[in-house]
């Protein structure tokens, strides 16, 4: 047998290897990918109503509670296509000091609050959030009709727990207009989480 190998036996063996190393680069790059992919678990809302995980969710015409028919409608361009995190209508009472919710994040993200214009007063939690100046809107069934405008505010976590209160601030719940309607037409908030980017 000769020592040196021939032309067609080291073009097969390099092919051979290039397609090795293209397998492996594969698999960490899949890897990688894995790495960066937003994964929410531990959700639980103190309420005890099933709040819903929408990976991709947040876009045009889809559902903004778990009971209630609203849907969004305009969105900012930047966060089409996030995750949102449904919450119920029904827990729009809950007091600024209390918890509301909270959920686990396995990456650094950003938390979005999509909180009603109507609501004058912020909960003095959401004052730690940024004013984005960003709005959205939604309708409810019937498109025609107008439900809602929502200004955005954002605020950064590392990965680990998160735990957001109460939709109703102190001074809401002592509004006139609001105790009388006992809250009828005014709305709990949603959140957004978006893997933050570097």
């Amino acid at each position: 047998m000769s020592e040196y190998l021939t032309r067609r036996e080291l073009m097969a063996r390099s092919c051979t290897a290039i397609g090795v190393g293209a397998v492996l680069y594969g698999l960490a790059d899949s890897a990688r990918g894995e790495e960066s992919k937003l994964v929410i678990s531990e959700l639980k809302a103190a309420s005890g109503r099933p709040y819903v995980i929408d990976y991709g969710g947040f876009t045009r015409g889809t559902k903004q509670y778990i009971d209630r028919d609203y849907l969004f409608d305009y969105l900012p361009e930047f966060l089409k296509g996030q995750t949102k995190i449904l919450t119920a209508g029904n827990d729009k009472h809950i007091d600024e000091n209390s918890p509301c919710f909270s959920f686990h994040v396995n990456l650094p993200v950003t938390v979005y609050v999509v909180y009603a214009d109507k609501m004058r007063v912020l909960p003095n939690w959401l004052k730690q959030y940024e004013d984005t100046r960003w709005k959205v809107t939604r309708k409810d069934s019937n498109a025609s009709t107008l439900k809602g405008i929502f200004t955005l505010f954002a605020r950064e976590f590392p990965a680990g727990q998160i735990t957001l209160n109460g939709n109703l601030s102190k001074a809401m719940g002592e509004d006139p207009v609001f105790r009388r309607m006992n809250g009828g037409t005014y709305c709990m908030y949603n959140v957004v989480v978006a893997p933050k980017t570097r």
